[in-house]
């Protein structure tokens, strides 16, 4: 055999032709899509069941059932289920009555 296999077909220096093809896009190339909420009907994330006007809304403006809520922070946490922000209702805190101490 006088050199008739492969490699000697490939002489150094001599590439195949490449395409000009880049693996990836150019970021930003295509419009950003914002998700968007298609009705305010979510259901309580404890119980997976519709919210009703028996609704409570945490300081973070998560809406839950107000008892699905009330035992899952007696029972479980002190925080949102949701976003995990330290969480009181509003009742087990009243409002303080008005008291002005320049009169």
């Amino acid at each position: 055999p006088s050199g008739a296999g492969p490699a000697a077909k490939n002489t150094p220096g001599k590439n195949p032709p490449q395409a000009n093809l880049q693996p990836w896009g150019n970021v930003g190339a295509a419009p950003k899509a914002k998700w968007k909420k298609q009705d305010n009907a979510d259901p309580c994330t404890i119980c997976h069941d519709e919210l009703s006007s028996d609704s409570c809304e945490l300081e973070c403006g998560h809406h839950f059932h107000r008892g699905c809520i009330r035992t899952w922070l007696k029972e479980h946490s002190s925080t949102c289920p949701i976003c995990r922000v330290h969480a009181l209702l509003p009742e087990d805190f009243p409002e303080l009555p008005a008291w002005n101490k320049y009169t």
